[in-house]
């Protein structure tokens, strides 16, 4: 029964959106760095926060690392690592968009 209303939904909404023509349009070499380039750009704030894993993880700044390393002893003492890492990641929300400087994009 779900499956059938979510084709029907999906065709009565999403047809005139469709295009039904069998033939795609050939990659080529530049649309693909276009897609990639877009992908890259959209996946930035990521990168940031794997770039930050990374340097703690190979103690590229030991006292960083360090302070990782004793709030994560701390709170699994305390048996309060789902509730510290749901406070982190709220405050690193809280911050970022409270901090982050606002991007303008202009055309040239």
């Amino acid at each position: 029964m779900g499956a059938q209303l979510a084709r029907f939904y999906a065709r009565l909404y999403g047809d005139q959106y469709i295009d039904e023509s069998p033939n795609l349009p050939p990659a080529t070499e530049e649309s693909i760095n276009v897609s990639f380039e877009r992908l890259l750009m959209a996946s930035m704030p990521y990168q940031v926060i794997l770039v930050r894993f990374r340097n703690i993880y190979r103690w590229d700044n030991p006292t960083e690392t360090a302070l990782w390393l004793a709030g994560y002893i701390f709170f699994w003492a305390c048996n309060q690592l789902a509730g510290a890492s749901v406070r982190r990641k709220w405050s690193f929300i809280s911050t970022h968009a409270r901090l982050s400087p606002r991007f303008s994009y202009t055309k040239e």
